[in-house]
């Protein structure tokens, strides 16, 4: 398996992520095999892909995994092309500086396209036009840098970047991108945290965020003429807000009283320029 470990939250989160306003889904990678190669393919209902992992230079170690759906090769054979094509591309490797040292590179990559042409009778009542693509797509990638300062005291540093967004275009044989909007969001972050063991049941975690933002909405439409004959010129507007940013101060601390209690108490300061 490709996760390590995967945390759902609903509510109550911890004070590192106390920004979040709905839930929290953290995903922990394995690290790949640092003695032996390894080859997999798989397939299931969702699709098919492959994994590698194995080690790289100097004793560090790497897994890749690809897919990609086939859903749409399926309705394409039956003549109903509705769903839609996706792949997906994840990543990692991990290396020691030294024994106190370690460094990780993690990468994630997916691509949602769906794509029509013709006119059915139901189509032909939502559009005028016979030609849609839409690409909806997202890119996370990280570095990770965990220093161990004593047996009990440690940090992990991390720079990642992380984005989305879509691309609709509507249109013609001749002009397959008559009509459109493109949707896309950015977000780079620098986040330091240091964890304290101050005893076997008690934990201390702090550390500071700075996020930058960057959204981008543009939509454009062709020239048209209503039913009574006026003329409706061609639009584009554009949404291209100055790039906004966030800072955040947060501490808590974990008690597990029993092995199957913990309780976990925080303090946090956001900073929004928006």
């Amino acid at each position: 398996s490709l996760l390590r470990s995967v945390d759902f939250l609903t509510g109550g989160f911890p004070a590192v992520y106390g920004d979040k306003m709905s839930s929290v889904f953290d995903m922990t990678l394995v690290d790949g095999n640092r003695e032996l190669n390894n080859f997999d393919l798989n397939a299931n209902v969702a699709g098919f892909g492959a994994l590698i992992d194995g080690p790289t230079f100097d004793g560090g170690s790497m897994v890749v995994s690809a897919r990609r759906g086939f859903f749409d090769i399926i309705t394409s054979v039956m003549n109903k092309p509705a769903s839609p094509e996706y792949y997906d591309f994840v990543g990692k490797t991990t290396y020691d500086l030294d024994e106190n040292n370690r460094m990780s590179i993690v990468g994630f990559y997916y691509l949602d396209k769906i794509s029509k042409s013709g006119n059915t009778q139901e189509s032909q009542a939502i559009s005028k036009y016979n030609y849609l693509n839409r690409d909806d797509y997202g890119s996370a990638a990280g570095v990770n840098w965990r220093s161990l300062i004593s047996n009990r005291v440690y940090t992990l540093t991390t720079l990642s970047f992380s984005g989305n967004g879509w691309i609709t275009r509507q249109g013609i044989e001749s002009n397959p991108s008559l009509a459109g909007e493109e949707i896309r969001e950015n977000s780079y972050a620098l986040k330091n945290e240091t964890v304290i063991q101050i005893a076997s049941s008690l934990e201390l975690k702090g550390g500071v965020q700075l996020h930058l933002l960057d959204s981008r909405h543009t939509t454009w439409k062709p020239a048209d003429t209503t039913r009574r004959g006026e003329i409706i010129p061609a639009s584009s507007i554009s949404y291209l807000p100055q790039v906004s940013n966030k800072t955040a101060f947060f501490l808590q601390d974990t008690w597990k009283p029993l092995s199957f209690v913990s309780v976990t108490t925080g303090l946090r300061y956001d900073l929004f320029s928006f």
